[in-house]
């Protein structure tokens, strides 16, 4: 899940780790006084030459991971907790995930 509870489905080359938060995102509001100080500000911006990075080291073309789909899921229910040993809940999260087509 990322901002505005949209999701995003990734492929990604194993082994790998995965880590499953929420409430990562908490917003923060700027006040008035806040907007007022920043508006004129000029914000930098720098291309990768600049920062001595190859162009094709960045961007789609560098990425280590490719987005596979984007899209706002549907409603349900909530977050199921998974009890029992570390051997026991990796097997029903990998059940899980190839139900979801997560894992092929």
């Amino acid at each position: 899940e990322i901002e505005g509870g949209n999701q995003e489905m990734s492929e990604i080359a194993l082994p790998c780790v995965l880590s499953i938060q929420t409430g990562i995102n908490e917003p923060r509001y700027v006040g008035i006084r806040g907007i007022r100080k920043v508006a004129s500000v000029e914000i930098p911006v720098h291309g990768a030459g600049d920062l001595g990075i190859a162009a094709a080291a960045v961007g789609e073309g560098g990425a280590k991971v490719k987005r596979v789909d984007y899209f706002v899921p549907a409603l349900g229910k909530g977050a199921e907790m998974l009890a029992g040993s570390t051997e026991e809940i990796i097997g029903k999260l990998i059940e899980m995930l190839k139900a979801k087509g997560g894992i092929k």
